[in-house]
C-alpha cells in the first residue's frame, strides 16, 4: 500500500513538471539583412526581458537568420548589431503561445578613420630628473641576487652608481 501512494506521488510530480515547461511557449524568430536584403551572417541578437532584466543572446546563422525559443509572455527589447552596420533596438511585446517573426533591416554605419601626424617632439620634463624601474614580483624571484637582499637592487637600477650595501659588507669584514 504505501509503495503505492509512493508511485501515485511521483507520477503527479512528473505531471506538474511537465505542466510547468509548457507555460513558456512563446518564440521570436526573423532574419537579419542589410538594406539591399542580403542576409547579414554572424549577427549578434540580444533579446532582453524589460520586467525582469533577463537577457540571452543569439548569432545569425549564414542564411542570417535567429531564433528564440520558450519564452515567456512579456515586454521585450531586441538589440541587433553586426560588424560595418549601425546597431538596430526594436521593443515588442509577446504574448502567450505566439510565434513573432521579426526581420531586422541594419544600415550601413558611417566609419571614419582619421591618423593625426604632428611635426613636434614630445614634451621633456626638465624639471624632473628622476630614474625609475619598477620590477614585478615574478621577475623579483628570479634574479641572482647575492644573499637575497633586496636592497641591493638599488645598484641594479638606470643611473644608479656606487657600491651600495654590498660595498658597506666588505668595508665591514675589513674593519673586523
Amino acid at each position: 500500500m504505501k509503495g503505492l501512494r509512493a508511485i501515485s506521488f511521483l507520477m503527479v510530480l512528473n505531471l506538474s513538471v511537465v505542466i510547468g515547461y509548457a507555460q513558456f511557449s512563446s518564440n521570436l524568430q526573423g532574419v537579419v539583412s542589410d538594406a539591399s536584403g542580403a542576409v547579414i551572417s554572424q549577427a549578434s541578437i540580444v533579446l532582453t526581458n524589460t520586467a525582469t532584466s533577463v537577457s540571452g543572446q543569439v548569432q545569425t546563422g549564414d542564411r542570417g537568420e535567429y531564433r528564440f525559443s520558450s519564452l515567456a509572455p512579456g515586454d521585450y527589447d531586441v538589440v541587433v548589431s553586426a560588424n560595418g552596420f549601425a546597431t538596430s533596438k526594436t521593443s515588442l511585446k509577446l504574448l502567450t503561445n505566439q510565434t513573432m517573426n521579426l526581420p531586422v533591416t541594419l544600415t550601413v554605419s558611417g566609419q571614419s578613420q582619421s591618423i593625426q601626424v604632428t611635426d613636434r617632439a614630445p614634451v621633456l620634463d626638465t624639471a624632473d630628473s628622476r630614474t625609475q624601474l619598477t620590477i614585478d614580483a615574478e621577475a623579483l624571484q628570479s634574479l641572482p641576487l647575492p644573499g637575497r637582499n633586496l636592497l641591493g637592487l638599488t645598484t641594479l637600477a638606470p643611473g644608479v652608481t656606487g657600491l651600495g650595501l654590498q660595498g658597506d659588507r666588505r668595508q665591514r669584514s675589513i674593519q673586523r
